[in-house]
């Protein structure tokens, strides 16, 4: 007489080499795919690291380029403290140059640091730089600034009307 089978010999995966060929593909890709994870790149910083005579609160910035074509977010970071403190983040954004202004950078020849994170959901890089600074005055225009350039400039405007008209007068006073 003939035993039967079980169930479990005909859906077990130990005498079925073509399940084990799926099995061990399956575990190959999984793998590569991690190893050959593209993360996002961080490129052209400005201001350069390690750059000296560097302004007062420079405007930083960075190209970020994706190429998996993913949105990403890009956060920014300063170390005036000794500890790094979020300045900034800049959320769903795509392949370009991205700007965060280093407020704090206002004490001459002082190494400022700054760094760059870029996650795009599956892969994550993040960049330190640093500059240091030299004194240079950076004019504040400001609302309040802006109305007495106006003023500055109406009454000189004025000014030279006022000194025209007595030119003129004074002038025709003498050939008269």
């Amino acid at each position: 007489m003939k035993s039967r089978e079980t169930p479990t010999s005909k859906t077990s995966i130990a005498g079925h080499p073509i399940l084990w060929g799926f099995l061990l593909f399956a575990i190959l890709i999984c793998v590569m795919g991690s190893a050959n994870a593209v993360t996002p790149e961080i490129s052209n910083e400005t201001p350069t690291n390690e750059t000296t005579e560097v302004a007062f609160s420079p405007w930083c910035h960075v190209y970020v380029n994706d190429t998996t074509g993913h949105t990403f977010n890009v956060t920014w970071y300063e170390k005036t403290t000794g500890s790094w403190v979020l300045q900034q983040t800049n959320s769903t954004c795509s392949n370009g140059t991205y700007w965060w202004r280093f407020t704090n950078a206002t004490t001459r020849e002082t190494t400022y640091y700054w760094r760059v994170n870029v996650t795009d959901g599956e892969n994550a890089t993040s960049t330190i730089y640093n500059f240091e600074t030299k004194w240079v005055y950076i004019p504040m225009v400001t609302e309040e600034t802006k109305t007495d350039i106006i003023d500055i400039v109406v009454w000189g405007f004025v000014l030279a009307i006022i000194v025209a008209v007595l030119s003129f007068v004074t002038t025709s006073l003498r050939r008269s």
